[in-house]
């Protein structure tokens, strides 16, 4: 698995690509993010909704992540939908997948 940090007008993006032989699926996702970017709206991966509870800073776990699956071979964005993104930078993500894989990304 791989990350690639980013960020888009409200939204902090990880590229997540899936290196193994057989789709992976998120079971888990921390986020941590600066108190003045406001609440965390809503969580995408690729064209698909995953979450859309609304949470408050500065920090979040999800285990609800209904269609959160990463076909063999290929990649997907990973979008955080911030209420304002003030700061781009200084979060932190940790997603665990399916078959005990753990990744981190820090985003400076």
């Amino acid at each position: 698995m791989g990350f690639w940090p980013d960020w888009d007008n409200d939204a902090v993006v990880l590229d997540i690509r899936n290196d193994n032989p057989v789709p992976v699926s998120l079971n888990w996702i921390h986020i941590y993010w600066p108190v003045e970017n406001g609440k965390l709206k809503e969580m995408w991966l690729g064209g698909s909704r995953i979450w859309n509870n609304g949470a408050l800073p500065p920090m979040y776990d999800t285990y609800d992540l209904s269609g959160a699956d990463i076909p063999k071979g290929e990649y997907r964005p990973l979008r955080f939908n911030f209420e304002d993104l003030v700061i781009p930078n200084d979060h932190i993500v940790d997603i665990e997948f399916e078959y005990g894989c753990f990744k981190s990304a820090s985003i400076p």
